[in-house]
């Protein structure tokens, strides 16, 4: 067990993790996910891939715990059953985290996703420029997959946004 940070005169101090995160969305580093788990490096995914973050040190169990307990009251017994999900939109982007066992539950592990607020036009998001007129139809299905991180949510955000800019029609979605 590690101890907590800053123990002088008697009185310990614990990190405030929400706000080292805070400072890391806010920071200038590029990156789309935060990967936390205990007693390892915080992971950063860039451009570029996996990276560890240059802000965050080691969070170890006790601060995962703090952390969490400040989210969920009861997450270790909710994490029992499943995973913790939450989300919170700041000013300046949108968060989603998931806490979850790894390991055969010996270790929790926490993904964040950062989203921004607003939908990326349909332009600045790579789609191939076939897809926009396929956007026009007026019935029809479309498919969104890939992996995880691989900007599924983005896309179809994007889609909508450019269908209801364009059309006044009924709009499904269906994710799992």
């Amino acid at each position: 067990m590690s101890e907590p940070l800053n123990q002088t005169s008697g009185v310990m101090n614990f990190r405030d993790i929400g706000a080292e995160l805070i400072d890391l969305v806010n920071g200038k580093d590029v990156f789309t996910d935060i990967h936390i788990e205990t007693d390892q490096r915080v992971m950063l995914k860039t451009p570029n891939g996996w990276i560890e973050s240059d802000t965050i040190d080691i969070l170890y169990e006790e601060d995962v715990d703090q952390f969490l307990s400040g989210i969920v009251a009861d997450w270790k017994e909710k994490i029992k059953e499943s995973s913790i999900s939450k989300a919170y939109d700041l000013q300046f982007c949108r968060l989603r985290l998931n806490a979850y066992h790894i390991n055969g539950s010996a270790r929790v592990a926490i993904s964040i996703r950062r989203q921004p607020l607003a939908p990326m036009n349909i332009l600045d998001v790579g789609l191939p420029q076939y897809v926009r007129p396929v956007l026009k139809n007026a019935k029809g299905l479309i498919i969104v997959s890939g992996q995880t991180g691989s900007g599924k949510t983005t896309t179809l955000a994007s889609m909508i946004d450019n269908i209801n800019e364009e059309q006044a029609v009924h709009i499904i979605t269906i994710e799992d």
